[in-house]
């Protein structure tokens, strides 16, 4: 039979194996082969600029293979493959209640993982509870998580797990809490302590002449690696603020009842010192920074101390809302937006792509002045208002 004329992949010359190509979805493979290829999820215009296909066909593609859960759309329109075509297990281990920032970013996780390829196991860690925690870690192995995330503010606890995970094989991301050769996610905790050292020191320039007699910084008993730094930043941003300190005085907590210790220890701090002392104090949650406003009322020194904290939860946000607080700010950390990040990074390191070894969060100084900018709509402060005095 001879060839027909004018019919492409046909006859002499034709290119060997085009005869049976179909165009839609050669460009369709084209876009998954980059995808594939990149350690990272891509823009439509990016795609469009490594494949040569216009943006318009990119984004019909994009969505074709999106419905047939090949891609991965992220929140900020990114996409990535989807991990094997299948529906993979993300186990997320943390303690599921109690301070917003655990509660807050709970929910961001779980929205994020709202995906018909992604079941999200979750596991209730108790701080304190090492047996249980280490329990959690086999269930996640034994379901054949594909990455595992883990929030755990009590420092061995977390170190202990992440080692069972990593005996096992599983990519994990450690939320908070610096673990040697685990990729972390969460604040540059020494810039985090330096703007609540430069607030203070602020503070101290517009009310005390620029002194404080007393800088104290409160902490948790287990001295890690985060809590250090967020040490030595409060205490860089104090002294370059120009302002000075009659004496650095550090206080732990043992992560039973924040408020309740922290009520504690400012009482006795204050019940020691003359009551004429200011005090620049720098607190490494908002539960203990309420505790300390408690103090503070109590002993009748409002004018004399001024308090920062850490984290802007709903506890924090708050507590700067009611009046005659001494909390003068929080340095927000903004846990609601996390999920989406974690799920993408998550994902990079299921397709073995390679990831940075921290990945920090915003940090930001939010004052009773500036929260609604962040928080417009604020609806749950009267409630929080109620319950403030929760631990974390």
């Amino acid at each position: 039979m001879l060839p027909v004329k004018g019919k492409p992949g046909r006859g002499p010359g034709a290119v060997p194996g085009r005869r049976y190509r179909v165009g839609t979805l050669e460009k369709g493979l084209t876009v998954l082969e980059v995808l594939v290829s990149e350690a990272r999820p891509l823009t439509i215009k990016e795609l469009s600029e490594r494949t040569g296909i216009e943006r318009t066909a990119v984004f019909r593609l994009l969505s074709t293979l999106e419905e047939r859960r090949y891609v991965t759309r992220f929140a900020d329109k990114r996409y990535s493959c989807t991990p094997w075509h299948r529906r993979i297990v993300l186990a997320y281990l943390a303690p599921l209640s109690g301070h917003t920032l655990r509660t807050s970013l709970l929910e961001s996780v779980a929205r994020a993982a709202s995906r018909p390829h992604i079941e999200l196991l979750t596991l209730d860690n108790e701080v304190d509870d090492a047996a249980a925690a280490e329990r959690n870690a086999d269930r996640a192995i034994e379901s054949g998580a594909a990455a595992v995330v883990v929030y755990q503010p009590e420092a061995a606890i977390a170190h202990a797990i992440a080692h069972r995970l990593a005996a096992a094989g599983l990519p994990l991301i450690t939320v908070c809490t610096p673990i040697e050769g685990v990729v972390y996610f969460g604040p540059d905790n020494y810039r985090s302590g330096k703007l609540a050292g430069e607030v203070l020191a602020r503070y101290a320039a517009s009310h005390w002449a620029g002194r404080a007699d007393h800088l104290v910084i409160l902490e948790p008993a287990q001295q890690s690696g985060e809590s250090q730094s967020r040490i030595a930043g409060v205490r860089c941003g104090f002294d370059h603020a120009h302002a000075r300190a009659g004496a650095v005085q550090l206080l732990h907590t043992q992560r039973r009842n924040y408020v309740e210790e922290a009520r504690d220890l400012i009482a006795r701090l204050l019940a020691g010192i003359p009551r004429r002392d200011t005090v620049a104090l720098a607190c490494f949650t908002d539960p203990t920074a309420i505790g300390a406003v408690q103090a503070v009322r109590a002993a009748g020194r409002d004018a004399q101390v001024a308090i920062v904290s850490q984290s802007g939860s709903g506890e924090g946000r708050a507590e700067l809302c009611s009046a005659g607080t001494r909390l003068i700010a929080s340095i927000g950390y903004f846990p609601e937006r996390w999920g989406e990040r974690l799920v993408e990074l998550a994902f990079s390191m299921v397709n073995r792509h390679p990831v940075p070894p921290a990945v920090n969060v915003e940090s930001v100084v939010l004052t009773r002045d500036n929260v609604a900018r962040y928080y417009p709509a604020p609806r749950d402060l009267p409630e929080l208002a109620q319950s403030r005095t929760a631990g974390q």
